[in-house]
């Protein structure tokens, strides 16, 4: 995943470097580039639930896994190359969790019912596009869709960095000719395992969400 992770460094690296050509070379009256900080919560799970990937020492069966609502945030920069359509790199954070119900090995022998919540924090470096639909209005709508690479915060077992997919839904709300603010929907699904080559505990996560934004015109 270290190739992964370069990859996507000098591809965002690049992007920067072809918009920043862009601005120098139009003269169009309209912001050329937008920061956008947001925060936001999601309810994570993930594909094939459940799956055991926490197993225990002495053994344990988990029957259920319940999808819980966790924070989310993340800093992106936008270079417009028209009023409507935008590219972006980011940067951002999100805590994959779960609440896990089983029954499981107590040492003896014998077997109890437990139940644990597992969280995983993950930051992303992200690129992607977005497409304002009615940008000469107060209100615009838009499509936004990313690429993810995104890294575990911590090393956890058997868990590795993966590649996600995100689209959102949104709309801006004009307050300044400097400063807008958003509201957004959006989905996010893993497109490779985030457990390697474990294929019988197949680790591919997804949230779904809602997040505001502030967004200042530079």
């Amino acid at each position: 995943m270290n190739i992964m992770y370069q990859f996507l460094l000098n591809l965002s690296l690049s992007i920067l470097f072809l918009i920043g050509n862009l601005a120098c070379a139009q003269t169009d009256n309209f912001n050329k580039y937008n920061l956008k900080f947001h925060v936001g919560t999601a309810s994570t799970l993930h594909q094939n639930a459940p799956i055991n990937f926490n197993q225990f020492t002495e053994g344990n069966i988990p029957e259920e896994q319940e999808a819980e609502y966790v924070p989310c945030l993340g800093l992106s920069l936008y270079r417009s190359l028209n009023p409507k359509f935008s590219l972006k790199v980011g940067l951002g954070y999100i805590r994959y969790s779960y609440t896990e119900r089983g029954i499981g090995g107590v040492g003896d022998g014998t077997f109890s019912d437990y139940e644990f919540r597992a969280d995983r924090d993950f930051y992303n470096i992200n690129i992607g596009y977005r497409y304002i639909f009615n940008p000469d209005n107060m209100f615009r709508f838009f499509v936004e869709g990313s690429l993810m690479y995104e890294i575990a915060g911590e090393d956890y077992s058997s868990i590795e960095n993966g590649l996600a997919l995100q689209t959102m839904l949104g709309l801006i709300f004009k307050i300044t000719d400097k400063v807008n603010i958003s509201t957004e929907g959006l989905f996010r699904t893993a497109l490779t395992s985030y457990t390697g080559n474990n294929l019988v505990n197949d680790y591919k996560p997804f949230a779904g969400g809602f997040q505001i934004g502030i967004h200042f015109n530079l």
